[in-house]
């Protein structure tokens, strides 16, 4: 059982370990574009932080050290995209609400 357990530990942060690697740091440019066009404080500082916190805690995930502080700094990254990035509540356009 525990092979079920590990299969879902790395499934679970491959996500944000190919999102801290490949979106926040090497295509770096092209991310803070994004989140300067959605209004994220300071995007030459807070994407290339954001991507080493999830690709760390992601891959701390998948060793299985310090689990805890991992997931709850994957939290608090998902907690602030959601506020900063992705508030959908703030858009205007119904169509652009939905997606």
């Amino acid at each position: 059982m525990d092979w079920v357990f590990l299969a879902g530990r790395v499934a679970f942060a491959a996500l944000f370990v190919a999102s801290g690697l490949f979106f926040h740091l090497v295509n770096r440019g092209m991310a803070v574009e994004y989140a300067r066009a959605r209004g994220a404080p300071v995007p030459e500082v807070s994407v290339p932080l954001t991507g080493v916190v999830i690709l760390v805690a992601g891959l701390m995930i998948v060793i299985g050290l310090w689990m805890d502080l991992a997931a709850l700094a994957l939290a608090v990254f998902l907690v602030l995209t959601m506020v900063f990035m992705h508030a959908f509540w703030n858009a205007q356009d119904e169509q652009e609400r939905m997606l």
